[in-house]
C-alpha cells in the first residue's frame, strides 16, 4: 500500500516537472521569436538607410556564414559589398542609455521603467564591437577561400533611435557605432576619403559568392537557433 502511494506521488511529481519543462521551453521559444521579430524590424530600417549610400554596391541580409570548424554558423545582420570595401552591420535593438568601450568585454544599458516611480535598472550585454569583429574574421576567412580580393572591412554597429549612446569610446579606424537615423550620413562621411577598392565586376563576384549564405535552408537556421534556446 505504501509503495503504491509513493509510486503515485512520484508519478505526479514527474508529470508536474515535465509540464514545467515543456512550458518553459515554449515560453523561451515564444520569447526568442518575439525578439527576432523586433530585431528584424530594426534591421529592415537600417538597411533602408544604407541602401541610399552612394556608389556601386550590393546588400545582403541575415547571412549564415559557416564557422571555420564547420560545426555551425554565425549570423550576420547585413553586409554591404561596396566599391570601397565590405561593411559588416550588427544591429542592436536597445533603448535607454548605452555605455561602451573598445576594450570592454561587456557594455552597459541603463533604462528607466515606465510608470510613476520610474525606477532605473541596469543590464550588461556582450560587446557588439567584439561580436562584430568575430563576424568579420569568419567572413574574411570564408571569402579568402573563394577568391583573391583585397578590400577593407568596416565594422558598423547600429543601435535603434531610442538608444542614447553615452561615452562610447572607440578609436579603431574602421569601426562605427551609430544610431539608425544617422547611419547613412555617418557612413557616407566615413568612407568619403576611402580609395576605391573593388571594381563593379568584383562587387558582383563577391555578391555571387555570398548570395547562397542569405537563404541557407531551414536546417541550418534551426541549428543556429538551438544555440539560443
Amino acid at each position: 500500500m505504501i509503495s503504491y502511494f509513493l509510486i503515485c506521488i512520484l508519478f505526479i511529481l514527474s508529470g508536474s516537472l515535465l509540464i514545467h519543462v515543456i512550458r518553459k521551453k515554449l515560453w523561451l521559444r515564444k520569447e526568442f521569436m518575439r525578439r527576432q521579430q523586433i530585431g528584424k524590424a530594426g534591421e529592415e530600417k537600417t538597411v533602408r538607410q544604407l541602401e541610399k549610400l552612394r556608389g556601386y554596391k550590393k546588400i545582403l541580409k541575415n547571412l549564415y556564414v559557416p564557422l571555420p570548424d564547420g560545426t555551425n554558423t554565425t549570423e550576420i545582420d547585413a553586409v554591404i559589398i561596396h566599391e570601397k570595401g565590405i561593411f559588416v552591420v550588427e544591429n542592436k535593438n536597445y533603448s535607454g542609455k548605452i555605455y561602451g568601450d573598445e576594450k570592454a568585454r561587456y557594455w552597459t544599458q541603463i533604462q528607466k521603467e515606465k510608470g510613476k516611480k520610474r525606477k532605473k535598472w541596469k543590464k550588461h550585454f556582450y560587446s557588439p564591437l567584439l561580436q562584430n569583429q568575430a563576424h568579420i574574421r569568419i567572413l574574411k576567412k570564408h571569402l579568402d577561400e573563394k577568391g583573391d580580393w583585397e578590400m577593407p572591412y568596416v565594422s558598423v554597429i547600429v543601435f535603434n533611435d531610442s538608444a542614447r549612446l553615452r561615452r562610447i569610446r572607440i578609436h579603431f579606424e574602421n569601426t562605427l557605432v551609430i544610431n539608425c537615423r544617422k547611419s547613412r550620413k555617418k557612413l557616407r562621411k566615413k568612407i568619403r576619403w576611402f580609395p576605391r577598392a573593388l571594381t563593379r565586376r568584383q562587387v558582383d563576384e563577391i555578391f555571387k559568392e555570398m548570395k547562397d549564405l542569405e537563404n541557407p535552408g531551414m536546417r541550418i537556421k534551426r541549428n543556429h537557433e538551438k544555440l539560443f534556446l
